[in-house]
């Protein structure tokens, strides 16, 4: 389960996703990679 946590440096609430690590194939050359017809908000 992801953390909450404060940042002490410019005092914004932050997750923080620990299991993030254990999907290290979900990022490659850190860019997100999408399931076929997966909807995403960012691309055109």
């Amino acid at each position: 389960m992801p953390d909450f946590r404060k940042d002490p440096i410019t005092g914004r609430w932050v997750i923080i996703a620990r299991n993030r690590a254990k999907r290290p194939h979900e990022l490659v050359d850190g860019v997100a990679r999408r399931r076929p017809g997966e909807f995403c908000p960012f691309c055109e």
